[in-house]
């Protein structure tokens, strides 16, 4: 199920805090290749995006990788500023 409920503290539920992808990856108690593999990307993917290589990043893969983790894309460190609508 992907469920997630941290951020449910203001009205909208929105006063979340965005967070690194490795931070994420561990509250979600995963490995590297466990996250990979729920999300259906290669573990080199996750490796490059945690070392600080997300420049080239597609929409659809950020969006895995949050839903596999049970979040908003813009509840990763790495992925908001490139989720917001501008």
């Amino acid at each position: 199920m992907l469920c997630y409920s941290r951020g449910d503290e203001g009205a909208g539920g929105n006063d979340h805090m965005a967070l690194p992808l490795k931070e994420q990856r561990r509250r979600a108690f995963l490995s590297t290749r466990e996250l990979a593999e729920k999300a259906a990307v290669a573990p080199d993917t996750i490796w490059r995006i945690e070392g600080g290589d997300y420049k080239r990043l597609r929409p659809a893969t950020m969006r895995k990788i949050a839903a596999a983790l049970g979040i908003h894309p813009s509840e990763i460190t790495e992925f908001a500023a490139r989720t917001e609508v501008g």
